[in-house]
């Protein structure tokens, strides 16, 4: 044996070539028996390569013996400690180590095995690290975990915003200034760090989507949303906030599709149903978006003929939503009435007894008139019923009446389109053109389903207040 085979080991070592620097150090360890250098490279392999705890700690004694500085001995001990689990042991040793040899090395070491144990004791060593070298990115970083521990975002925000100046692609420093921002409430400064952090190789994959997931949602993108809950699904499929914050996405996604926010809820769907192949509930409100939004009466019918064969107990709000479709854009009101009085017989429910009353208005409205009653009772300000009654009386021809019921319903609810829409229509047929044409814009910017209505009742506004120009210009949007 030689110098040369001590270097080799050495080599290997400084390498990240586990494996052979142990056996070059085992080979070697005969002619060196005196050398603490060996023992002490042969216990680090011994924890970090084989797991031999007892014999690392026979080892780093005999090192000792033989001369080991004090510091080096200390935080070999803390390692082999750390591993057993015996923290408070292994936290004195850091403390020993830093205190013999004050290395920034050594404080970092130390502050390390303190960030579960002791925060204030970890910020005072965190801080002297930073005195010694101002720009030391870890710790900034550890400063910023603390701070995150303790609900001081401001502080997480600052330390990690400082880590990042000194380390703009360290992963862990921009996804730590994410979850920072992510408290904030400020999510597109949070998925952008996120996204970064991501890109920079961030390993913790399910956390990552999950975060993302969660920030895309609070700011309404779905179709994102459910594409980064999907991954974190399938990235841990047991762990209950991922498979909650899916739902959740499906359930705003289904909401979406009620209020009528389609151009939203689309792209979103598309991924939807790549995820739920087979719920019933989402191919029935796809078939609604393929025919409502989309203009694609063919393939909606294949949507809703799926979702019949997949019902899993939701058979009337299939039935309900046929009804409505089969009603409002096929044009087949008899199959449409027989949906939804199967909806109503199979649930007898606010929303199926709505649905009937609203597109049977015209051919039996004393029937609708009953329904709604019926509706009233149970709740008196129910914005659907008294928009019923007031589509009922304006049907009647009963303008004055229609105008009061409309009025109330847009006070109690001025943020729903609908309610806008009849209020904008009684003050037309009541001769009030300026007041119908700004009802009937603000039901526009609600985003009022039936844009080509609007923008020809708008247009014939314009046109009764002598504004030719601006008449064209609403009737071409509606064409």
């Amino acid at each position: 044996m030689s110098q040369i085979d001590k270097e080799k080991a050495n080599q290997f070592l400084q390498e990240g070539r586990l494996q052979d620097a142990y056996e070059a150090f085992t080979k070697i360890l005969p002619k060196y028996a005196e050398d603490w250098t060996v023992y002490d490279g042969l216990a680090y392999l011994e924890v970090n390569l084989k797991n031999n705890l007892e014999r690392a700690e026979n080892l780093i004694e005999k090192a000792k013996e033989l001369g080991c500085p004090e510091a080096r001995y200390h935080r070999m001990l803390a390692d082999i400690y750390w591993r057993k689990n015996q923290l408070s042991e292994a936290v004195s040793e850091f403390e020993q180590a830093a205190t013999v040899d004050r290395t920034v090395e050594n404080l970092t070491a130390f502050a390390n095995s303190l960030m579960k144990m002791d925060y204030l004791r970890a910020v005072s060593v965190w801080e002297e690290i930073i005195q010694k070298d101002p720009t030391n990115t870890t710790a900034y970083l550890g400063l910023a975990w603390i701070a995150g521990q303790r609900k001081d975002w401001p502080m997480t925000v600052k330390m990690a915003a400082a880590a990042k100046e000194l380390a703009p692609d360290n992963p862990k420093v921009l996804f730590q200034l994410g979850r920072a921002y992510q408290a904030l409430a400020q999510y597109e400064q949070a998925v952008d760090c996120y996204l970064q952090a991501d890109k920079f190789g961030f390993r913790n994959k399910f956390f990552f989507h999950e975060n993302v997931a969660t920030c895309y949602l609070e700011l309404k993108n779905y179709t994102k949303s459910f594409e980064h809950a999907h991954e974190a699904v399938k990235l841990n499929r047991r762990d209950p906030t991922a498979n909650e914050l899916l739902n959740k996405c499906k359930e705003y996604l289904i909401w979406l599709c009620v209020e009528h926010r389609y151009s939203e809820a689309y792209p979103a769907m598309l991924v939807a149903i790549h995820i739920w192949p087979d719920d019933s509930r989402l191919l029935a409100y796809m078939a609604t978006l393929e025919m409502a939004f989309k203009d694609n009466y063919e393939l909606g019918q294949s949507y809703m003929r799926k979702a019949f064969e997949c019902e899993s107990g939701e058979l009337d709000l299939l039935y309900a939503i046929k009804g409505c479709l089969w009603f409002d854009y096929l044009n087949d009101n008899r199959e449409g009435l027989a949906c939804l009085e199967k909806a109503v017989a199979l649930n007898h429910n606010k929303h199926n007894l709505q649905s009937l009353a609203y597109r049977i208005i015209d051919t039996e409205p004393e029937r609708a008139h009953g329904i709604y009653d019926e509706l009233y009772r149970s709740d008196p300000e129910d914005i659907d019923v008294i928009c019923g009654f007031a589509e009922i009386a304006m049907k009647q021809g009963n303008w004055s009446k229609g105008f009061e019921l409309a009025k109330k319903s847009n006070e109690l609810a001025p943020s729903i389109s609908r309610t806008s829409a009849l209020l904008a229509c009684a003050h037309f047929h009541l001769g009030r053109y300026k007041e119908s044409l700004e009802f009937y814009v603000k039901a526009e910017e609600l985003d009022f389903p039936d844009k080509a209505y609007v923008y020809t009742s708008i247009a014939q506004c314009y046109l009764k207040l002598g504004k030719r120009e601006e008449a064209r210009k609403y009737a071409k949007e509606a064409l």
